[in-house]
């Protein structure tokens, strides 16, 4: 129903009741008895009625975006998120009505299709008040630039408003609950780059100069991409534009790639190896999928 918030911040429900009274001659001479009850009370005193509405506690669900960095979780800002209503069968239930829940964040929201909101993560955890009992769906529109999208899962949350995941199994490292609280982890996009001697396929070749840029007619910033792996010390290098290293003697890791199309080209061959003289096209998709040459 509908809520009202004081100047304390204390939130009250308005619930529909009535309260009988007669007047004569300008004075209340009968009234109901009306006790205090879950909803609050009515009280007469002379010409006076006093209409009192208890406090009712709101229903909050908390939902925090993370990744893991060093073992340790640590918000991850940028991610945009949408909340739908959905019926038994998982599809959307433009029924509901979403339009009065408020958050800690700016809520995007549709006059003509009240069943779903969102909004776009920050540092802090993401709290709604007054989100209906009922089934939902969490969909990640958009990931932070550098990470996995989260496919899309399913949450109820009751009545007294406690939450439960729907088909989501335990052993899903991306969505967990955490003392009611829905934990999105989001994952970096790790690409791996090997340069390998092409008469056995596996054996690692150092001292190749190698570059990565966007594709022809993309532009996407890559200077937050970091490395580990077999790169020669001193030479990755990650600008807005491009990535440069050279190979070593293990296959280079890149982390944090965003996704989008991509060019390798080798800029200069390892000692006694011929340049290879066609640059590799890759694509990184939003889960993190890497396609080679369309493969």
């Amino acid at each position: 129903g509908d809520t009202v918030t004081d100047a304390d911040g204390n939130v009250y429900e308005v619930t529909d009741s009535t309260f009988k009274f007669t007047v004569e001659n300008g004075e209340i001479v009968k009234h109901e008895t009306v006790k205090a009850d879950e909803n609050g009370t009515y009280e007469a005193e002379g010409n006076k009625i006093t209409v009192s509405d208890a406090e009712k506690e709101i229903s909050t669900v908390t939902i925090s975006k993370v990744t893991i960095t060093d073992g340790k979780a640590e918000p991850l800002s940028g991610a945009k998120l949408q909340i739908m209503a959905v019926d038994a069968d998982n599809k959307a239930d433009t029924t509901a009505d979403l339009s009065k829940v408020t958050a800690n964040v700016e809520l995007t929201k549709d006059e003509n299709a009240k069943h779903w909101l969102s909004y776009t993560t920050g540092e802090a955890d993401v709290v709604l008040t007054g989100l209906p009992a009922g089934r939902y769906t969490m969909i990640e529109q958009a990931a932070p630039a550098g990470f996995e999208k989260v496919t899309q899962f399913f949450f109820e949350v009751s009545a007294t408003g406690e939450v439960t995941l729907v088909g989501v199994t335990e052993d899903n490292e991306a969505v967990k609950l955490d003392g009611g609280k829905i934990v999105i982890t989001d994952k970096a996009i790790d690409v791996t780059i090997s340069k390998v001697d092409i008469t056995d396929g596996k054996t690692e070749l150092e001292g190749a100069e190698l570059v990565i840029a966007p594709a022809e007619g993309t532009k996407v910033d890559l200077s937050k991409v970091t490395a580990t792996g077999g790169f020669q010390k001193g030479t990755f290098k990650a600008e807005a534009g491009k990535i440069t290293f050279v190979s070593g003697k293990e296959a280079t890791v890149l982390s944090k790639l965003p996704a989008g199309e991509y060019t390798l080209t080798e800029i200069t061959a390892p000692d006694g190896f011929t340049l290879k003289a066609e640059s590799i096209t890759f694509k990184v998709d939003a889960f993190g999928k890497v396609t080679v040459d369309g493969k």
